[in-house]
């Protein structure tokens, strides 16, 4: 749970980062932090026994 969260924050906190990236690869960037960072939070929420918290 731990990993997912600090992974989640990590993608998250480099979408920032996506201003700097040539034009050309921008949206491919952010979208993909995006990405990571929304797939990080579903391990973030995923239980050791594999379902979902209540």
């Amino acid at each position: 749970m731990i990993v997912g969260m600090l992974l989640s924050a990590l993608y998250f906190g480099l979408l920032p980062l996506g201003e700097f990236v040539p034009p050309a690869s921008q949206t491919t960037y952010i979208m993909s932090s995006y990405a990571l960072g929304v797939l990080c939070l579903h391990i973030y929420f995923r239980t050791p026994r594999g379902e979902y918290a209540k």
